[in-house]
C-alpha cells in the first residue's frame, strides 16, 4: 500500500493495484482462505460485472472494463488474505498504522500542490504507452501525472490537489475516507511527542482540505465527526479533544486568512452542481434504458462539454457500466458488513467501521477508484474484530 506513491511517479498508480494480483493470489493461497457470511453478495456483485461485458462496443471500453474487473479482483485478494487465519501476524493496528501513513503521504502531496502548482513531468511509462491511447484524456492523466487539476469553479484558474491521483475528487475521496484511521493511531499514540506529530498533522491538513474546494470531502468529514461524537464522545476524550481543537482552528483560519475568502466562494457557486445534476440525470435516464447489465463501461455524454455519463460518482459507475442488479449487490454488502459490526465500539474495527461508512456516505458523490481495495481491507480487518468481540473467549488482533 505505502508502495503506491512509487507507482504513481512512474506512471502506474492506478494500475498498481490489478498489477500486483499474482502477488495477492500466491498470499492468498499459501495456506487458504475463509470467507465471512454473507460474502456471496459481493462474488454475485463480480459476476455481474463479468456478465457486463457482453455490452462493451470498442476496445478502448473494453480496457477499462478490464481495469475494473482487475482492481476487483485484487479487491477480493486482499480482503482474503486480511481477513483469513493465515496474516495473523498483520494485525489490526499495522493496518490501522499503514493505512494512516498512506493519509499523511497523501497530505504532503496537498501541499506539494499549493506549492507546485504547475507541476507535471513525463513518467517511464508514457514512454511506453502507444500515442493513440495517450490521445484518452484518463490514461494520459495516469502516464503523465499532475499534482493539480485546474478548476474554474470559482470562476476563475484555481488549482485543486490531485497529487498521486488523477483528479481533485479521488484525492478527496481518498482523504475523506483515511482520515477516520489518522483518529484511530492518535487514540493508540502512547507518547505526547506522538500524540502532538498525529494532532498537528490533522490541524495541517485543514489548509489542502480546505484548498482542494471538495465539498464532499467536507461533508464527509462532518458525517464522520457527528458520528464518532455520537458513539464515542465518552470513550475517546484525546480524539474529542483534537477533534474540538481542530473545529477551533478552522473556524480561526476561516476567519482570518484567505481560506475564508475560498470556501465562501466555492459554497457561492452554483456552476459545478448544476453541471453535475445535468450529468447525473443523463445517467439516470441511460441506465433505465439498460438496467440489467448497463453499458460495460463508461460512455460519452451527450453533452460534449460533460465527462462521460456514468463517472463522477461510484454508485452511478456501477449502475451505468453493470447495470442495477450489480449496484444492489454492491450496496447489499456494504450494508451486510457496517450492520454486522455496528457492536464494535473501540479498538481498530470501530475506526475501520467508521471508514467505511465515510465511503459509502461519499459514494454518490465520488468514485472509488484505487480505494477499493483499501475498503476491501478495512473490511476484513472490521468483521475479523467484530468476531472477535461476538467470540466467547476471542482475542482482537
Amino acid at each position: 500500500m505505502l508502495s503506491l506513491p512509487a507507482w504513481w511517479y512512474l506512471g502506474l498508480g492506478y494500475f498498481a493495484w490489478p498489477l500486483m494480483t499474482p502477488a495477492l493470489v500466491a498470499m492468498a493461497s499459501r495456506r487458504g482462505s475463509r470467507v465471512p457470511a454473507g460474502f456471496g453478495l459481493w462474488m454475485l456483485f463480480l459476476l455481474c460485472m463479468a456478465a457486463s461485458s457482453v455490452e462493451l462496443d470498442s476496445g478502448s471500453r473494453g480496457l477499462a472494463f478490464a481495469y475494473r474487473i482487475g482492481l476487483g479482483l485484487s479487491a477480493t485478494l486482499f480482503f482474503l488474505i486480511l481477513y483469513s487465519d493465515f496474516p495473523r501476524r498483520i494485525t489490526g493496528r499495522a493496518v490501522l498504522h499503514s493505512y494512516a501513513l498512506y493519509w499523511g503521504i497523501i497530505i504532503a502531496g496537498g501541499f506539494v500542490a499549493i506549492w507546485k502548482p504547475n507541476l507535471s513531468f513525463t513518467t517511464l511509462a508514457q514512454h511506453l504507452t502507444p500515442g493513440a491511447l495517450q490521445h484518452n484524456e484518463f490514461v494520459y492523466s495516469i502516464v503523465h501525472p499532475s499534482v493539480t487539476e485546474q478548476s474554474n469553479v470559482l470562476h476563475h484558474s484555481h488549482p485543486r490537489p490531485d497529487m498521486f491521483f488523477s483528479y481533485t475528487n479521488h484525492w478527496g475521496a481518498a482523504v475523506a475516507f483515511l482520515t477516520p484511521f489518522v483518529l484511530g493511531s492518535l487514540s493508540y499514540a502512547r507518547s505526547t511527542l506522538t500524540r502532538c506529530v498525529i494532532a498537528c498533522s490533522l490541524i495541517a491538513a485543514l489548509i489542502p482540505v480546505v484548498w482542494s474546494l471538495n465539498r464532499g470531502l467536507w461533508l464527509s468529514l462532518g458525517i464522520a465527526a457527528v458520528y464518532l461524537g455520537l458513539r464515542r464522545v465518552r470513550r475517546t476524550r484525546k480524539v474529542w479533544a483534537t477533534a474540538a481543537l481542530l473545529v477551533a482552528v478552522l473556524g480561526a483560519a476561516l476567519l482570518f486568512t484567505p481560506l475564508g475568502t475560498v470556501t465562501h466562494e466555492r459554497f457561492s457557486t452554483r456552476s459545478s452542481t448544476a453541471g453535475r445534476a445535468a450529468l447525473y440525470d443523463e445517467t439516470e435516464q441511460r441506465v433505465l434504458a439498460s438496467p440489467v447489465l448497463g453499458y460495460g463501461a463508461p460512455r460519452p455524454s451527450t453533452n460534449q462539454y460533460q465527462p462521460s455519463a456514468g463517472t463522477q460518482t461510484e454508485l452511478g459507475l456501477i449502475a451505468f457500466s453493470n447495470g442495477i442488479p450489480a449496484l444492489v449487490l454492491f450496496v447489499s454488502w456494504f450494508t451486510v458488513v457496517l450492520w454486522r459490526t455496528r457492536h464494535v465500539g473501540s479498538g481498530v474495527g470501530f475506526w475501520c467501521h467508521l471508514a467505511i461508512l465515510v465511503a459509502v456516505c461519499f459514494s454518490p458523490f465520488y468514485e472509488w477508484a484505487v480505494m477499493l481495495p483499501l475498503v476491501m481491507g478495512a473490511a476484513a480487518v472490521a468483521l475479523r474484530e467484530a468476531e472477535a468481540v461476538a467470540a466467547p473467549c476471542g482475542q482482537a488482533t
